[in-house]
């Protein structure tokens, strides 16, 4: 079983993976408003689509180990009082 301060950080991990998958989906919206025809302009809300995508995926994972951070710490808790 993990511990807390292993799922701890790979929660920030994932956290920072999400930060960055926004931050990229932001940056293609901004090269798709400036792109020089229809085909780079929908090549970059693809890019941007996918981001976003990934980063909702990311997010998910942040919080499973949230949740088994919980878990862990319940287990603790449980295990002190027997």
């Amino acid at each position: 079983m993990r511990t807390v301060e292993e799922l701890y950080r790979l929660q920030c991990k994932y956290d920072a993976f999400a930060d960055q998958a926004r931050l990229d989906a932001e940056l293609y919206d901004e090269k798709a408003a400036n792109a020089p025809n229809d085909d780079f302009r929908a090549f970059y809300l693809r890019l941007a689509e996918a981001r976003r995508n990934s980063m909702v995926s990311l997010r998910q994972s942040a919080k499973l180990y949230a949740d088994g951070i919980k878990y862990v710490r319940r287990l603790k808790r449980i295990s002190e009082r027997v």
